[in-house]
């Protein structure tokens, strides 16, 4: 789809795909060790842009992979600019993993050169955008309010 733009007004491209995909799936977190319930991280063997297509090359057949790509975790597209360094974040030194899964361990136990600093924001491209939150005083959240993107593509439905 041509002309899409993430809530902050960054547009969406195979480069911002790729980036996700680059920081999800980035060594030794392509392992079942941290996505265990989802195989496609086990499966993507490749992905690369085609101008503006973004192509995944899978080790098998893997009939689930579409469904797995509309899941919000661990593989969910963010605008390059949610991310710690902006679109200049390394995959390694400034990975878009949870900080509590530094340094994620490598297969044979030893610690991997990831470094996880989370991320600064969590710009979509859905049909609702993060407006704002409240928080009890244990610091967990109590509500979240999202309002309309009006730049949104696609139906609305009929939720006001």
């Amino acid at each position: 789809r041509q002309n899409v733009k993430f809530h902050d007004g960054t547009a969406f491209n195979c480069a911002a795909v790729k980036m996700n995909f680059d920081h999800v799936l980035q060594p030794p977190l392509n392992s079942l060790n941290y996505h265990g319930w989802y195989h496609l991280a086990k499966e993507t063997q490749s992905w690369s842009c085609d101008g503006e297509t973004f192509v995944v090359k899978l080790s098998s057949a893997y009939y689930p992979f579409l469904q797995e790509l509309s899941l919000i975790r661990p593989l969910r597209i963010l605008s390059p600019a949610s991310f710690k360094n902006g679109a200049s974040s390394d995959p390694v030194t400034h990975n878009s993993c949870p900080t509590k899964w530094n340094s994620p361990a490598n297969p044979d136990g030893t610690t991997s050169s990831v470094q996880c600093v989370g991320v600064q924001s969590f710009h979509g491209t859905g049909p609702w955008k993060f407006d704002s939150k409240q928080e009890r005083s244990d610091g967990s959240i109590s509500q979240m309010k999202f309002v309309k993107n009006a730049d949104w593509w696609g139906p609305r439905g009929n939720i006001e």
